[in-house]
């Protein structure tokens, strides 16, 4: 839009004589559906109008008026947009002849490209909005939307995008499940993308051309299949087999699109294979080795373009380093290849995971240094010289601020996706005006918050010395009672708790793992005692008699158990012994698993103890052009901040 308006306004004046029809697709960014003019009447509503006076406006017909529409008024010199409705009292003076300038407006809508999904920038920065609207909130409390709530496997997501209707959800541990979320009301519509092909199960980050959505095979995953989603449909599904065009066209994490083509970043830390895939077809892959012309430039991390030239954040080749890489679109070879090693600015700059560009700068997200010592060097480069070099220490701010994974901009501030490290959910917004001020947020209190504050009512079950409870994924609830006793089972968490005939023994702890599986343990001193499945006998596991007394299962299939006057044992997701883990013998009597990995163990007569083993952590974000979303990494919970006011609601 700037590029226009500098044409058409010249000395505070209005010449609206000098907007051409070439124009019209980046007046469509002014929230229009359909096609534009410059003038005329037009069959179809929104789009760029004019009229010559305030009572042409005011009679403007309502069947043309579209929320984000705009009109030039003549006699007035005056540019007007409809702003939060379509009525009369909606129209909002944007531009005018004269004056001082206003506050800086809407945010232009993203240009031909999308936001990536696992870093979530723009494609094609998208032009300046209207002048002298719009302030930016500050970061203020998020709300949850909670994708687990639609279905218990969409949890663990890596990346996702919007097309300026839905947001898009990119499966990485969740079966393959891709979700859309209608930002108006919260609904969740799911897509299985297993059915087209049982490889289609693993991404990290996508993108989207408007028409469809792409998602990155992941980086761990060897099968290379990347898949196409119609988004107008969000039925049609089509995959493409990469390594069939190169063998190493496998391990990205991310992508992005200038338009005609998709670019996928090589993750593996062997590879420097860029995979490119024609649009247009989606039937043929090319590939761009970085290692041939620089043999350490392997392993990226997410990916962006300025609409020239594609770049690759550096991450590791087998240590952290820091080669920022970037490639001519017009020039896909070796000879299109320019490359910034940013180590020479400074030493720690290396190791990111995503980045963006607001059009002049690219802007890379901190991550680690060696795998576990997490750092907050924020980088900033030029893109006009591709040598001037910025950095921003966040630890400085909050020692907690390091170890993000992604990033994207509103065009004013830059937004960094809390993962690992200190930073656990700390999100830090940076002033990309002045790259200095920094802003945080805590989102942990809002991911675990409840409101539920409902009693607990009897279920009228016999009395008995009722010990351990555990439920079951397909919703079987399980109680076990001491004294000796048995253990019940409530089918699918409806009516009684019927006993299973178990044998009487003293029955202490119980635990479901995510794979159906049921344990309970005896003390006594006993054993542990699995049911495969949930189906038939408790079968003895054979372990050693001790003194089991309380159990908990983890997401990830680990499975603990503690003794009393001993210590605490874990069988790795579900297989072999249970080992002990070395913790000080205390009287440990029950245990817990949270959904987020943390696990939970508490002694008689003493404190609780806590084993953090996954707190709540996101990987890549996007926006719309109404709010920000971070994509939960280990669960289900979408944090959602309001950006700013005005410019319609998608």
């Amino acid at each position: 839009m700037s590029q226009i308006l500098g044409r058409w306004i010249a000395d505070g004046a209005i010449d609206h004589t000098k907007l051409d029809a070439s124009d019209s697709y980046t007046l469509q960014r002014l929230h229009v559906t359909g096609n534009a003019q410059v003038d005329g009447i037009m069959s179809y509503p929104g789009g760029w109008r004019t009229v010559s006076s305030a009572v042409d406006r005011s009679s403007f017909p309502d069947a043309f008026r579209v929320e984000g529409m705009a009109l030039y008024q003549i006699d007035d010199n005056v540019i007007w947009q409809l702003i939060d409705g379509t009525n009369n009292a909606n129209w909002v003076a944007m531009i005018t002849s004269g004056g001082t300038q206003g506050q800086t407006g809407v945010q232009g809508q993203t240009g031909l490209i999308g936001q990536t999904g696992l870093v979530g920038q723009t494609g094609v920065q998208g032009y300046t909005g209207l002048r002298g609207y719009s302030p930016y909130y500050a970061l203020g409390r998020p709300t949850v939307i909670n994708l687990s709530d639609a279905d218990t496997d969409l949890t663990g997501f890596s990346g996702g995008f919007s097309d300026g209707r839905y947001s898009y959800f990119v499966p990485n541990t969740n079966y393959g499940k891709i979700a859309r979320v209608d930002p108006y009301d919260s609904s969740v519509r799911i897509l299985n993308l297993t059915s087209t092909h049982a490889d289609l199960r693993k991404f990290r980050g996508g993108f989207t051309d408007g028409r469809y959505g792409y998602c990155v095979p992941n980086g761990s995953d060897t099968s290379g299949r990347a898949c196409r989603i119609d988004l107008s449909d969000f039925t049609t599904v089509m995959s493409l087999n990469m390594p069939a065009s190169d063998s190493e066209l496998y391990g990205f994490w991310g992508g992005f699109t200038d338009g005609a083509y998709g670019y996928y970043v090589p993750d593996r830390s062997t590879s420097g294979h860029i995979g490119r895939i024609d649009l247009g077809n989606f039937s043929t892959a090319t590939v761009l080795d970085l290692a041939l012309t620089d043999s350490s430039l392997k392993g990226f991390r997410g990916g962006f373009t300025d609409g020239k030239y594609g770049y690759y954040v550096p991450y590791n080749n087998g240590a952290a380093f820091g080669k920022f890489v970037r490639v001519d679109l017009t020039n896909f070879a070796a000879a299109g290849i320019g490359i910034l090693n940013l180590t020479d600015y400074n030493a720690n700059l290396k190791g990111f995971s995503g980045g963006f560009t607001d059009g002049s700068c690219a802007y890379l997200v901190p991550h680690t240094l060696d795998g576990t010592a997490y750092h907050g060097y924020f980088t900033r480069i030029n893109l006009t010289d591709f040598t001037s070099v910025s950095y921003l220490n966040l630890a400085n701010t909050d020692a907690s601020l390091v170890g993000f994974e992604g990033g994207f901009t509103d065009g004013r501030y830059g937004y960094l996706v809390p993962n690992k490290g200190g930073s656990g959910c700390k999100l830090a917004r940076v002033d990309l005006y002045d790259f200095t001020t920094v802003s945080v947020l805590n989102l942990f209190p809002y991911m675990i918050a409840s409101t539920d504050a409902s009693a607990f009512l009897t279920l009228g079950q016999t009395s008995r010395y009722w010990m351990g409870m555990t439920a079951a994924p397909n919703g079987d609830v399980y109680a076990c009672v001491y004294g000796p006793g048995d253990i019940y089972k409530q089918t699918g968490g409806i009516e009684n708790f019927l006993a299973l005939g178990q044998g009487s023994q003293n029955w202490r702890g119980m635990a479901a793992a995510p794979n159906g599986n049921v344990y309970a343990c005896v003390y006594g001193p006993g054993n542990i005692y699995k049911q495969a499945g949930g189906v038939g006998d408790f079968l003895t596991l054979g372990l050693t008699a001790r003194y089991w007394h309380g159990m908990a299962a983890v997401f990830n299939g680990d499975v603990y158990a503690c003794v009393e006057n001993g210590d605490i044992y874990k069988q790795t997701i579900g297989v072999g012994d249970f080992l002990p883990l070395g913790q000080t013998s205390r009287l440990w009597s029950s245990m817990a698993a949270a959904p987020n990995g943390d696990v939970y163990a508490c002694v008689q007569f003493g404190s609780i103890y806590a084993r953090l083993l996954g707190s709540t952590s996101f990987s890549g974000g996007f926006i719309d052009d109404k709010y920000a979303y971070f994509v939960p990494a280990n669960n289900g919970k979408v944090a959602r901040i309001l950006l700013k006011y005005g410019g319609g609601h998608l």
